[in-house]
């Protein structure tokens, strides 16, 4: 779907898309609520605001996270995670709560109810 919005784009407002395709999988870890709208006009701006960058998923990075941080604050209190192995659902779960905290790892750690330190193993262990 996010491909053929960026098609429409490019062909409705005759602006080249600058995003590579590993944004696609950004995207896809992001729980959109069933809403193609929202989706569309994540997109739409991502294509704007990447018009004159040279790395545009930080771009794209850095417009998730206001758009996590946006439903965070209209009291969205769950994240979704694919099913996998406790190990592979921790990492997902850490990621995401990384990425809300706005990479505040001692916040994180605070939120996790475990010591930085560990946290810092686990991230490590991610990479």
């Amino acid at each position: 779907m996010a491909k053929r919005f960026l098609e429409e784009i490019d062909r409705t407002h005759d602006l080249q898309a600058n995003l590579p395709e590993s944004w696609l999988h950004l995207l896809q870890q992001y729980h959109w609520s069933g809403n193609v709208r929202e989706l569309k006009n994540f997109i739409q701006r991502c294509v704007v605001l990447t018009q004159s960058v040279n790395n545009p998923v930080d771009v794209v990075i850095d417009l998730l996270h206001e758009q996590i941080m946006d439903k965070q604050q209209v009291g969205e209190k769950f994240i979704t995670v694919e099913k996998g192995t406790l190990a592979e659902m921790e990492n997902q779960i850490i990621r995401k709560l990384d990425m809300t905290s706005g990479y505040d790892r001692a916040k994180l750690a605070k939120f996790l109810g475990i010591s930085r330190t560990t946290l810092w193993t686990k991230l490590k262990e991610m990479e």
